[in-house]
């Protein structure tokens, strides 16, 4: 294999009109290496920084697919017209996030210490709902339009029995279904089925 010497620094070829075609770019900390489509416009880079590597396909302020690996992280990003999609991993977890053209977070799969979860949020990325894995089973969230919880699924310790929670839009308490049904009004409970 023949082998050529380059300047410290990196070089450039260019075609005979001036047009760069291929960019080296040496640096202290790793390299970068630049492919050029037909305008000289760069549409391909591949990157090092001490351990780490990245790649970018296109132009990431509108469409294009970059990757980047290193010790503590590893990512995938797909973009389109200002939106993306992102899968990320680490040593102790990983999450897809889906974000809109106004970099608002609407939805989003991750793994947490109980287990999966998923979280849907509005165009404001403000989050609608959540699911995913509890400490006793599944649960499931749905919030107002200000954030707050108004709606509370959940399994509970016995595996035959679930609660639904309604909650007004202050997070007060006002139904409870569990093996009974509960109204409360001002933190008490004012009707019950149980025991009935």
């Amino acid at each position: 294999m023949k082998e050529f010497t380059i300047p410290e620094d990196g070089f450039v070829l260019r075609t005979e009109s001036g047009r760069p075609v291929i960019e080296l770019l040496v640096h202290d900390e790793g390299s970068t290496l630049s492919l050029f489509d037909v305008d000289g416009e760069p549409r391909v880079a591949l990157a090092t920084r001490g351990n780490s590597g990245a790649a970018l396909v296109g132009d990431p302020a509108t469409n294009g697919i970059v990757l980047s690996a290193a010790e503590d992280l590893s990512e995938i990003a797909i973009l389109h017209s200002g939106k993306h999609i992102a899968l990320a991993l680490d040593p102790k977890r990983g999450e897809i996030r889906l974000v809109n053209a106004d970099q608002a977070t609407v939805a989003k799969i991750y793994e947490d210490d109980n287990g999966g979860q998923i979280g849907l949020g509005d165009q404001r990325g403000t989050l609608a709902a959540s699911a995913g894995a509890g400490e006793h089973g599944g649960e499931f969230c749905v919030m107002n339009t200000a954030g707050k919880t108004v709606v509370f699924l959940q399994s509970n310790e016995r595996e035959d029995a679930g609660n639904i929670t309604l909650l007004d839009q202050n997070g007060d308490l006002r139904i409870l279904v569990d093996s009974s049904i509960h109204v409360i009004r001002d933190g008490k409970i004012v009707w019950t089925t149980m025991n009935q």
